[in-house]
């Protein structure tokens, strides 16, 4: 989740921010519903049975997913949201986990029954282990991520998906982090992971426990960034850095910066240096007063990804008026991407670069971000080239409180030459809230709901499939438009204060939909904080369809104990050497693979 804005305002705290006059807010059309309000006795029921309905999608899956929301609203204060299927005891694990390791302590969600407050999780907990400190962004959020990473992945052996982060608050100083895993894999056993995190304050932080890795890592870090290793920031991450002067540069009113550049860099030495390492995951965000202040959390992983060293490329759109290309001109992209960009969008080569801040660029007139995302991405896969991750972000510019931009990375290889495969791009808006509402922290129906779609490909059956649901069960109102995009109007996103909402919760029942119900890809999501607080989000989420899955039975049943009387006389295979499963201690016992398995399976 990656995109942020954090403008200041007269007043202070996040409440009063919020609470600004509406006619400066942003608007979006109409809707079911066109303003906030708010919720009734008859909306809580109406909820209440919407939630409930949804439960008959549950009874199978193909792969299920779970979001664990981290929460930072200030130092020793923060809050985590769970939700998702609770499969193969997931759940139980996890409270385990946040209670005895993070002294976490758990609160009342809510429930299902009537003249209760409507759910926006299914989990919550109080988390006073969040630390943040001083003005320039400086808290454990990434050191955090990645415990939980390493406990979910290595421990539980579930796959990590998806980092997604945003910022709230008048200074963008109330830290969102949605993490989202998918079905566990064996293999999660034995990789490893590694955040590297670029700071525009001049400072680069890095999390992981692979200690070989990350001191190649060290030593890139102190030749090609200048970087000074400092002592005393243990709290916050594992390894914290001070880069030299013009590491991390900016100019001008319009958010110029070279950090796209910087990334670029970043994943290339990562995918060269350390054998067998991938780039899974990128969230960037913006903090400070002006919400120029960046941050970008890289997150790789040692899989032995069949990309291997294939360069990365980065496509920066900038609502102010560029698009900006970084990365290596690998079979003649960049001209291939020019003529593309000059033909369809009409954009204009040849800006004049002073100091580069990336390898090309262009003035284009912005449109609608998540159609130009879509539109992107078929060009390049026409090419031959994949979208790997995508992160949004916004910034205070001259004209324009919430500028947009959106950063694409894109590889080749790992697509074949002139086909493109069904991709469906998402958009879901939750609207405005109203500003007496959001001070008193109550419930509200958020105003100008709405869920863009843009396809890509032949996608005419999913979105058959999609419009059952999404009249069914979000009760939305379809809207063509004139681009081949589909439009619903809605009124399922809620909100309490500027914080909490049920976007996480919504977005796992698109993933379950898309993923258990109709057997696509979850690609990537990530979301914009828009208004004077970011308390306005705008999360978009991209699935891609790769080929028919199957369907498996929900793994519901508490498997934890053995009947020990049905196995007397029963002879285990010759292989299984895990001690606890031989004497029926236990169920089952995932065990690493060897390296040879590892290359074999890759």
């Amino acid at each position: 989740m990656g995109c942020n804005s954090s403008q200041a305002t007269a007043t202070s705290g996040p409440e009063a921010a919020a609470g600004e006059d509406s006619a400066e807010r942003p608007t979006r059309g109409i809707s079911q519903c066109s303003s906030a309000s708010h919720l009734t006795d008859a909306d809580v029921d109406k909820h209440h049975e919407r939630l409930l309905k949804l439960k008959e999608l549950d009874q199978a899956t193909k792969i299920p997913f779970i979001l664990v929301e981290l929460r930072g609203c200030g130092d020793e204060d923060g809050y985590i949201e769970i939700c998702g299927k609770d499969e193969y005891g997931v759940y139980e694990a996890l409270d385990n986990f946040l209670q005895s390791q993070w002294h976490c302590k758990r609160m009342d969600a809510g429930d299902m029954k009537k003249n209760t407050p409507v759910p926006f999780c299914d989990k919550l907990y109080r988390w006073k282990e969040y630390r943040a400190q001083g003005s320039d962004g400086t808290s454990n959020m990434g050191l955090a991520t990645m415990q939980l990473v390493d406990f979910m992945c290595n421990t539980l052996c579930w796959t990590l998906g998806v980092i997604n982060g945003g910022n709230v608050g008048a200074h963008g100083e109330i830290r969102e982090q949605q993490v989202i895993f998918k079905a566990p894999h064996p293999m999660n056993m034995v990789a490893g992971h590694i955040m590297i995190e670029l700071r525009s304050a001049g400072y680069i932080e890095v999390c992981g426990t692979d200690r070989e890795d990350m001191d190649i890592l060290h030593n890139y870090l102190l030749e090609n960034f200048n970087a000074k290793p400092e002592r005393g920031h243990e709290q916050f991450c594992n390894r914290y850095y001070s880069c030299g002067d013009n590491i991390f540069k900016e100019r001008g009113k319009a958010g110029e910066n070279n950090l796209g550049l910087l990334t670029v860099q970043m994943c290339d030495a990562v995918v060269d240096k350390l054998h067998g390492w991938s780039l899974v995951t990128m969230n960037g965000g913006n903090y400070g007063e002006a919400g120029t202040h960046r941050e970008q959390q890289l997150v790789f992983r040692c899989d032995h990804h069949p990309l291997r060293e294939a360069p990365h490329l980065m496509v920066e759109l900038r609502e102010a008026g560029y698009i900006e290309i970084c990365g290596r001109d690998v079979e003649g992209i960049y001209d291939k991407l020019g003529h593309f960009l000059e033909q369809e969008w009409k954009c204009s080569s040849g800006v004049e670069l002073r100091e580069a801040f990336c390898d090309k660029k262009f003035k284009w007139k912005s449109k609608d971000f998540t159609e130009s995302a879509a539109e992107l991405t078929e060009f390049f896969h026409k090419q031959g080239w994949q979208m790997q991750v995508c992160s949004q972000g916004t910034v205070k510019i001259k004209g324009n409180p919430d500028s947009r931009e959106q950063q694409m990375l894109f590889r080749p290889g790992a697509s074949a030459y002139g086909l493109v495969e069904p991709h469906l791009f998402f958009e879901l808006y939750t609207g405005e809230g109203d500003p007496e509402l959001f001070g008193r922290h109550v419930t509200q129906v958020l105003g100008n709901q709405t869920i863009l779609i843009k396809p890509v490909g032949d996608c005419s059956s999913a979105l058959a499939e999609f419009d059952r649901f999404a009249t069914e069960y979000l009760g939305g109102g379809r809207d063509e438009t004139q681009d081949g995009s589909i439009k619903y109007h809605v009124d399922c996103f809620l909100s309490r204060g500027i914080t909490d909402n049920n976007l996480g919760a919504w977005t796992m029942r698109f993933c379950d939909f898309m993923v258990d119900r109709l057997g696509w890809s979850f690609v990537v999501c990530n979301v914009c904080n828009l208004g004077a607080s970011g308390e306005i989000r705008e999360q978009q989420l991209v699935f891609r369809f790769d080929g028919e899955r199957r369907e498996i039975p929900a793994v519901k049943v508490n498997a934890s104990a053995l009947n020990w009387t049905l196995f007397p006389g029963l002879k285990f295979p010759g292989y299984w050497r895990t001690q606890d499963v031989l004497k029926l201690k236990k169920t089952y016992q995932t065990v690493a693979c060897e390296h040879e398995e590892i290359e074999a399976l890759q």
